[in-house]
């Protein structure tokens, strides 16, 4: 690439750029934060061997480099000059050495300095050093004079920060320790210390429960400047989550930002524990809510999510500011700002009480017949709350909370997904509570679900065959309303593990039932059909001499034995 680069053109380059910001893929089983650092220690390695020999890049290496760094905090730019090394014959676990004697011999002005010149790989053996991790854990308050001494010189490196503030660190630290901390932060100015927001959010989060009860005032302090941080260059503030070209995940976005760790620490405040419905927040609180919601772009999106994963209870504890601050951003023109409030809210899934229901509902039945919902997780939650609506019927007269109309149109003009998590929801619920929603399932197939062409598919009557063959209480019944609705699933979807079942076998209890509908589902592909169909067909015939002679049966035979 470094002897090509500077001959291909423009495009090119952009494409080349792109490949190397999207960096390698996830490995099984890996974790997704130490896929991230792996991922951005990967790309801002790359990008900048390929700028140190002279490659003209397209995009501002410093603006991406400052910004990965932000998830491998511990990259070092002389780490980029073995990018291109052969990993040949080289494998093995990279740990960590804190070992900080040497520090210990160091003037607390020349700490630092040494620190970070004895950090890092020394040649190429799998050790990472880390010294000052060591002086954080063993000595901390020797560490935080180092850094309180290079404060008073301006100097405020975000690396021995971020070591200093790790909450793996500082997790053991006395209260005194912590709100002496605190106390010394509050008085640096705040655009001194805009470059550590991300470490300094990271530490409020974590040291919320300690500070919120016994220092209140400071705590409230901290939450005023780190905000203030955010407000005054909210470029610095950003989420360590780098972005794809895929939809933004904003839950993740904020749980990795200094917003969301803000958000966070919020929730530990004593303040709002124990409020009643309806009594309104603390002003104090609230202020420091709204300061959140005040901040410019994604900043406030990820306090949006955060905040949207408690809706339920902020609209319990003031339903009109609830309603003006969080909701009405449902109708927004701002498509992030609506975004984020539903990753927060699905993210808790949880819409508590008629009321908030109420207002919900227009929306979520507008969401999934729009079918823009990329997360299968959100569209079960979403699934899940309409149904669960449909399924409550507390008025008087009787009326559903979702009537039968509004969740045919929602299946109707919904995709695959919302109408297989539909399925699959009501399955789990009768499982779960046969007396409750057995009844209710017929009433789902028999009344609710939608008999037009579009709303049939291979994967849907999967799911359909599924939630009829397990309740064989209603079987007979299910399968007769159920027909009409299948089609051929020419997919592999169908697994029907039911049918395998050596004892109280559906099959034998109900042969000509499963018949009619193995012979509605089973495609002509006979590579398609589930584990052990050759079984569950003998097994028709044997639980009925009848159906031997049936043509149904005959033709799944044939197809059979042609394979």
């Amino acid at each position: 690439l470094s002897k090509r680069w500077n001959e291909l053109n423009a495009e090119t380059v952009h494409r080349l750029e792109n490949r190397l910001l999207e960096g390698p893929e996830i490995r099984k089983n890996e974790p997704s934060d130490d896929f991230e650092e792996r991922k951005a220690w990967s790309t801002v390695n790359r990008l900048n061997w390929l700028n140190e020999r002279g490659c003209k890049l397209s995009l501002d290496i410093e603006a991406v480099t400052a910004k990965l760094r932000k998830t491998a905090p511990k990259w070092r730019p002389e780490y980029a000059s073995g990018a291109a090394r052969s990993l040949e014959g080289r494998t093995g676990w990279v740990r960590t050495d804190t070992e900080s004697s040497a520090l210990l011999r160091e003037t607390i002005a020349t700490t630092l300095a040494k620190a970070e010149e004895l950090s890092g790989r020394q040649g190429v053996e799998f050790v990472e050093h880390d010294p000052f991790a060591g002086l954080s854990t063993q000595r901390p308050v020797r560490a935080y004079a180092a850094l309180r001494l290079a404060a008073e010189n301006g100097n405020y490196p975000e690396w021995a920060w971020s070591t200093f503030l790790n909450s793996e660190y500082r997790k053991n630290d006395k209260p005194k320790l912590t709100a002496f901390i605190g106390e010394q932060i509050t008085r640096c100015k705040t655009e001194d210390i805009a470059g550590i927001i991300q470490p300094l959010a990271d530490w409020l989060q974590k040291s919320a429960k300690v500070l919120a009860r016994q220092r209140p005032d400071l705590f409230s302090r901290l939450v005023v400047k780190a905000t203030d941080i955010l407000a005054l260059q909210p470029q610095q503030s950003s989420s360590g989550i780098v972005r794809s070209d895929r939809e933004t995940d904003w839950t993740m976005e904020a749980i990795n930002s200094p917003t969301g760790d803000i958000a966070e620490a919020l929730f530990d405040d004593p303040q709002k524990n124990d409020l009643k419905a309806g009594a309104g927040f603390p002003k104090k609180w609230l202020h420091h809510v709204e300061g959140l919601l005040a901040l410019p772009g994604d900043l406030r999106r990820h306090a949006l999510v955060i905040f949207a994963y408690n809706l339920s209870w902020f609209f319990s504890v003031d339903p009109k500011w609830t309603k003006a601050n969080l909701l009405s951003l449902l109708s927004s023109e701002s498509h992030e700002d609506c975004q984020a409030l539903w990753s927060g809210f699905f993210w808790g899934g949880k819409a508590q009480g008629k009321e908030l229901f109420a207002i919900l509902k227009p929306h979520l039945l507008a969401l999934a017949k729009a079918n823009s919902i990329e997360k299968h997780s959100h569209a079960e939650v979403l699934a899940g709350m309409v149904l669960s609506g449909w399924a409550i019927n507390d008025s008087e007269p009787p009326q559903r909370w979702v009537s039968n109309d509004e969740l045919r149109d929602m299946l109707l003009h919904s995709g695959d997904d919302i109408r297989s998590c539909i399925l699959w929801q009501a399955e789990n619920w009768s499982l779960k509570d046969p007396k409750t929603w057995s009844p209710l399932l017929v009433e789902l197939l028999r009344d609710v679900w939608p008999r037009q062409i579009g709303a049939k598919s291979a994967r849907v009557s999967a799911r359909l065959c599924d939630l009829v063959f397990s309740d064989e209480a209603r079987f007979p019944e299910l399968a007769k309303i159920a027909l009409p609705l299948l089609t051929k699933v020419d997919q592999d979807h169908l697994s029907l593990p039911n049918l395998r079942r050596s004892k109280d076998n559906i099959v034998d209890l109900h042969p000509r039932e499963t018949l009619a509908l193995l012979h509605a589902v089973l495609p002509d592909k006979v590579s398609a059909w589930p584990y052990g169909i050759e079984s569950t067909i003998t097994r028709i015939a044997e639980a009925d001499s009848m159906l031997s002679s049936d043509e149904r049966l005959l033709e799944l035979r044939r197809k059979w034995d042609a394979r």
